[in-house]
């Protein structure tokens, strides 16, 4: 007797915990208004109450503790202490008819968070070992597949076919869906009236039918942890209701839920059924580092006088192990450029490298890749955009991700576009011009009506191509031809990069320099030089703290763009030899001119950077189309011997008169640019 006294005591100080929770929270004000609500409308009956109960660990701990510790290890208990909180407080504030039931009353307990301890944390090895309780667990993953929304049962009503029965009133027998059951579970046939023992019978009007997608998350280490690869399977992720919208292909999402083991006769199945799904925006970042490495430091501080030099020299640094200091300066710059990225999808600068070096370029690329928020190398068994197929065992249509989705807001390696067929390379054209995914449902998985699914296109693009050589041209002004098949692609793409130089002294010394540092890493030397001063990490260090810095484009920055954009713009069409000139060339600017500043931790977008962008993508347009309307010479790669020239004092001299070349050029053919503008 003093033991179940004592457990009625504990219950009924539980149920005033939460009571006082959720009038403190001002939730049980909701749900009074709710009621209300429900009660002036002109619906006949309500079968069910249904209230989202919003849970804060950290402030349901300060007012009991006990009750938390039931909330996140106890689901099922806690629900029906909540189930009868609210029952009796709508009961006794007259708010619901004295016909409702307890069983009428649906809590859905929606948790903002777990405590940040190992013992809250779902581990895939232990999940699909099921060495796991039947509580709430947390893990962090991607989103790599999803289903087409789907039907299940959250409410079905029972009734005993026996009149003379209590059972056989209408709302005795209403069996809700919780967290973690299945459908045969909310469903059956074999329940029995308490009162007489008769097998029930469901009212089938008194279903209520809400939706769920099923995932497959992969966890977020398969794609932040690349300098450790192991195998990594797919959790299958139950999201209903309103938790829907929030999920997304690519996305990497905090999921706080329960898992479950579902026995289908010999067959064992794991699932997670979702409480709360959580967007992450940026998981391999921990924590940004406040200030930067010594090394770069120092390179800063010496650089300071020079608005280039900074930003030239970190390239120079970059990547000593794959290409010499001076050899694909051009492609390190733009790389770095790119790593500058933020989340906004306009902000976003693609790089095309062309070179008959594929293997350097693909390394040098995987290198930098390396440092990105995110990195995902495509493969060809997996698909580029995303596939869509019909499920073996429900019959829904799934959307699988493609290698550009998952790279979310991160850096999508697509390898070399040689081996591209014509289709793919088109579909990725639009996707690139549109920044969008556009991905159709085939008549094999759904016979109905035509539906397309589209998605954002929020990843970071880089490939590289070798070029033609069926057609050499030696004149430094005369175009470098792509494939021809692939003429079109370097527009889809914002920075295209040629690697290799017409004369080819440069390459022959580019390919020495290569040769000498295979050799010498061969036979084990360790060369002191002053190119391996910056670390990798210092280097990872210093571009997450420059990628988070803004950059605020000034009005004479911008009327640069402007003015050169219109000017070649008319130049380059007119003429017997008319080049294109692309339309994305402004927003292309305007990004490369932001990244810049970044680059160099400035937070106003000056006319130095929109200089520097502009000097870039005149080389690009003159490699590509064959003449400089700014008589700029095309120099991916320099020597040491003459460093100075692109490092050094003599860089900013060129600079600075390219930088009154360029005002001259827009004043004569931008009625709208001041040339008198320029900052003093």
């Amino acid at each position: 007797m003093l033991a179940a006294a004592r457990i009625q005591q504990d219950k009924l100080t539980l149920k005033e915990s939460a009571l006082r929770y959720l009038d403190q929270t001002g939730q049980l004000a909701s749900i009074k208004n709710k009621c209300v609500d429900i009660q002036q409308s002109n619906e006949k009956q309500v079968q069910i109450y249904s209230f989202l109960i919003l849970i804060d660990i950290q402030e349901l701990c300060q007012i009991d503790a006990e009750l938390t510790n039931m909330v996140t290890c106890k689901p099922s208990d806690a629900y029906t202490l909540f189930q009868e909180v609210c029952f009796t407080a709508s009961h006794t504030l007259g708010v619901i008819p004295k016909s409702i039931k307890p069983t009428q009353i649906h809590c859905n307990l929606r948790l903002n968070g777990l405590p940040t301890l190992p013992s809250y944390v779902l581990r895939p090895r232990d999940f699909f070992a099921s060495k796991f309780a039947s509580r709430f667990y947390q893990f962090v993953g991607v989103v790599c597949s999803m289903t087409s929304p789907s039907k299940y049962t959250r409410c079905a009503k029972y009734r005993c076919p026996i009149s003379e029965c209590f059972g056989s009133d209408e709302n005795t027998y209403v069996r809700l869906h919780t967290a973690g059951a299945k459908e045969a579970q909310t469903v059956r046939n074999d329940f029995h009236c308490f009162y007489c023992g008769t097998l029930l019978v469901e009212d089938v009007n008194g279903r209520i039918i809400g939706e769920r997608l099923v995932l497959k998350m992969v966890c977020k280490d398969a794609f932040y942890e690349a300098s450790c690869p192991q195998y990594h399977q797919s959790i299958t992720v139950y999201v209903r209701d309103d938790l829907m919208p929030t999920v997304f292909l690519g996305g990497c999402f905090n999921v706080i839920g329960i898992p479950t083991i579902e026995n289908r006769g010999s067959r064992m199945s794991l699932a997670f059924e979702a409480n709360n799904i959580l967007l992450i925006d940026q998981p391999s970042i921990p924590l940004i580092p406040k200030t930067i490495p010594q090394r770069i430091h120092t390179l800063y501080a010496d650089r300071a006088s020079s608005p280039w030099s900074f930003s030239s020299s970190l390239a120079y640094l970059f990547a000593p192990d794959i290409a010499p200091p001076g050899t694909f300066h051009k492609l390190k710059l733009h790389l770095l450029l790119s790593l500058m990225q933020s989340t906004q999808s306009e902000n976003i600068l693609d790089v095309l490298a062309v070179g008959k070096d594929t293997n350097v370029l693909h390394r040098l690329m995987m290198h930098a890749a390396s440092f990105a928020k995110q990195q995902i190398s495509h493969a060809s068994s997996t698909p580029i955009f995303g596939h869509i197929q019909k499920d073996a065992q429900t019959g829904a249509c799934v959307i699988e991700a493609g290698s550009v989705v998952l790279a979310h807001q991160g850096v999508c390696l697509l390898g070399c576009l040689d081996t591209w067929k014509k289709d793919a390379k088109e579909r990725m054209r639009a996707a690139t011009d549109s920044r969008s995914i556009t991905l159709t449902v085939p008549h094999t998985v759904d016979a109905g009506p035509l539906q397309i699914y589209t998605m954002p296109l929020e990843s970071t693009l880089w490939a590289y191509s070798s070029p033609n050589v069926r057609r050499p041209k030696a004149d430094l002004f005369v175009a470098q031809d792509i494939d021809d098949i692939s003429a079109k692609i370097p527009e889809g793409f914002s920075m295209v990069v040629m690697c290799d130089n017409s004369d080819h002294t440069w390459d022959e010394f580019k390919e020495a320099s290569l040769i000498h540092q295979a050799l010498i890493g061969a036979m084990n030397v360790k060369q002191e030089h002053p190119h391996q001063a910056i670390a990798n990490e210092d280097f990872k260090q210093f571009i997450e703290l420059a990628r988070q810095q803004p950059a605020e484009l000034t009005k004479v920055a911008q009327q640069l763009i402007q003015g050169y954009f219109v000017g070649s713009r008319r130049v380059r069409s007119s003429g017997v030899r008319g080049t294109p000139f692309p339309p994305a060339a402004l927003k292309t600017l305007t990004s490369m001119a932001a990244a810049h500043a970044k680059l160099c931790l400035r937070k106003d977008v000056n006319e130095n950077d929109a200089t520097l962008a502009i000097m870039l993508y005149e080389e690009s347009i003159t490699a590509r189309f064959g003449y400089s309307t700014l008589n700029v010479h095309p120099i991916p790669h320099f020597r040491d011997s003459n460093m100075t020239t692109y490092l050094g004092p003599e860089n900013d001299l060129r600079m600075q008169q390219f930088q009154e070349q360029l005002r001259r050029f827009c004043a004569n053919h931008d009625p709208n640019f001041s040339i008198h503008s320029a900052e003093d």
